[in-house]
């Protein structure tokens, strides 16, 4: 089941399982912009990543001294939502706690994410509450990817990604997985062009030296490309596929991020987690510009 929210620029269709966007259609060029799934590349769209961001050791991580399991990125991806509260152009989708999520994060909250179109953007936002009697830990954040060419006559490597401002990059351990955080390295390169080699080492993840930050996708004419902009993400992923070559990229804004490599496995432990206080909330949000 979808729900749809649209103005006079751009057409956002929603799936209610992982409240994972479907399509972002651009009127006025009647362009697919969103990513539509391939089996043989990558067969998501833009799924939500909730209560983890990327691997748990082992996918496994310890509560209490309790073990719990989970995939990779969590379970927000797997999981149906219920529409809330919908207008023509806004819409808000709604998680809450059950017996099936407390066998894997054993904690009570709600997670809510509203979808918002002000012209030619469409804003996320993400709101977590604690009904917990104790405080809980969690990341989240999303994994849109794009279609890449955007235009006809056109190819992956005429697209460049650009980044707001300096930024560490934070390196995944090519064994595990897992984040090395201790060894980021400072960076100042701004702008570099598509290539496949370039995901070779998997997903580029940015952290930027102000969190009022962007990350950018556009061909070099700049006649068509997206930007994802916020002012409170954490850490910004881009990724695609190697060595086969998917069309699309993904540009992901996280507050969180994989275990480390030096992880203890106890989840209130986490690097990067964020904790509430019982009875606290959670609010984050971005925004996708369509050009």
């Amino acid at each position: 089941m979808t729900v749809t929210i649209e103005n006079d620029y751009l057409k956002v269709t929603i799936g209610l399982k992982g409240a994972q966007p479907q399509s972002i259609w651009n009127k006025g060029t009647e362009t697919e912009y969103l990513w539509q799934g391939d089996e043989r590349y990558w067969k998501w769209q833009a799924p939500q990543l909730f209560p983890i961001i990327g691997k748990l050791k082992n996918d496994t991580m310890f509560v209490d001294g309790k073990a719990f399991h989970m995939q990779q990125h969590g379970f927000g991806r797997h999981t149906q939502f219920m529409v809330v509260a919908q207008t023509p152009t806004q819409v808000t989708l709604a998680l809450t706690d059950n017996a099936t999520t407390r066998t894997m994060f054993p904690y009570k909250f709600r997670l809510e994410i509203t979808y918002h179109l002000q012209r030619n953007k469409l804003q996320v936002q993400y709101r977590v509450e604690n009904r917990d009697k104790q405080a809980i830990y969690f990341s989240l954040g999303g994994h849109p990817g794009f279609n890449v060419p955007l235009q006809k006559n056109q190819k992956f490597t005429d697209y460049q990604v650009e980044l707001s401002g300096p930024y560490n990059e934070i390196n995944l351990d090519p064994f595990s997985g897992l984040a090395r955080p201790a060894q980021k390295v400072a960076g100042n390169q701004t702008q570099w062009t598509l290539t496949r080699q370039a995901f070779a080492n998997d997903a580029h993840i940015y952290e930027f030296a102000d969190r009022k930050a962007s990350v950018a996708l556009f061909d070099r004419k700049r006649t068509a490309g997206v930007r994802i902009s916020s002012t409170n993400v954490r850490y910004w992923g881009v990724w695609s596929t190697y060595p086969a070559a998917g069309p699309f990229v993904c540009i992901e804004p996280w507050w969180g991020i994989d275990d480390t490599v030096t992880t203890d496995q106890d989840f209130t432990h986490k690097f990067a987690n964020n904790m509430l206080a019982i009875g606290a909330k959670f609010a984050g949000d971005y925004t996708i510009a369509i050009y």
